[in-house]
């Protein structure tokens, strides 16, 4: 298997987050001309990022620690999906003038649902 997704099999949910999508500003507004959504991307991401079942298999570990979890959402000999739906697919728009770098920040040990909160910048706060 290319990466260790034990972790995110490990701690597979209803509301679980397998990492974020950090997507520069300009390929997020190429997509929208493009007439694709937000939802749209999360769900063709959800369905290309299903790990094949043979590779599941071959990782013991990954197997062993995400066989009982993932039985409630996949078929036996399906493609294992990075999350339990697309709406759990993060991202985020980032970048400033010269925004060509994208970013999948997957989540290592910690809380098993994201959160989020406002950030109230100061009142000084200088933009560039």
């Amino acid at each position: 298997m290319a990466g260790n997704y034990g972790n995110i099999f490990g701690d597979f949910n209803d509301r679980s987050a397998p990492g974020i999508v950090l997507m520069p500003r300009g390929i997020a507004q190429g997509l929208a001309s493009l007439g694709w959504s937000k939802d749209k991307v999360k769900a063709y991401l959800w369905e290309n990022s299903k790990v094949p079942y043979e590779v599941i298999k071959s990782d013991s570990v990954v197997f062993a620690t995400g066989q009982e979890i993932l039985k409630s959402y996949v078929k036996e000999g399906e493609a294992w999906p990075l999350a339990s739906e697309p709406k759990n697919i993060m991202i985020v728009i980032a970048g400033g003038e010269q925004s060509g770098h994208g970013y999948w920040l997957r989540y290592g040990p910690g809380p098993k649902t994201p959160i989020s909160a406002k950030i109230q910048l100061p009142k000084n706060w200088q933009y560039y």
